[in-house]
């Protein structure tokens, strides 16, 4: 670093600058999406099952480091509008349908074949479903799996992803797309 011309003690401060205004940025969201968390267990009631409250603090931290403010609300209201039920079971058919991928690849199915092909149609609908068709939405999500990886991003959930799985599926969106 001291041999190379672009690395100056004023070069430096801006990168720490950044990082430190990122940070800022970072605790900022995550204090809405406490205060989100806060006025339902005003809404609710000390009744939040203790796994929600964990899962939605954890889960907070990588949530709001990729959502902003508005897209939060907007996915706590369509959380809520398909209610407890209804997000188990969205949580199962995802769960699902990446044993299904899982099964096509180790059966050595082409990604283009027209058993994965449906898969994708799954995925996507599933995906519509969870966005509720907002691009904005979609990107971030697309954006939190390309920063965190979905190893992590779907461990945080309670599903485990294969190894080469996700390459596949992507194989599998690249030929449904063309």
């Amino acid at each position: 670093m001291l041999d190379d011309p672009d690395h100056t003690l004023e070069a430096t401060l801006d990168r720490q600058i950044d990082g430190l205004r990122g940070r800022i940025r970072e605790e900022e969201e995550l204090c809405r999406q406490l205060e989100v968390l806060r006025d339902r267990v005003r809404r609710d009631g000390d009744t939040v099952p203790l796994d929600i409250l964990t899962r939605s603090l954890s889960g907070t931290v990588r949530m709001e480091n990729h959502y902003s403010a508005a897209q939060l609300a907007r996915l706590e209201d369509r959380r809520e509008a398909l209610g407890a039920q209804g997000m188990e079971a969205a949580q199962t058919r995802w769960a699902e349908l990446l044993d299904e991928f899982t099964e096509a690849l180790a059966d050595g199915v082409p990604p283009e074949d027209a058993r994965v092909q449906a898969l994708v149609q799954r995925a996507s609908s599933l995906l519509d479903a969870f966005t509720g068709g907002d691009p904005e939405i979609r990107e971030s999500l697309a954006r939190m799996y390309r920063r965190e990886g979905p190893e992590r991003v779907l461990e945080g959930r309670g599903m485990a992803l294969a190894p080469g799985v996700w390459e596949y599926m992507a194989r599998a969106r690249a030929a449904h797309d063309t």
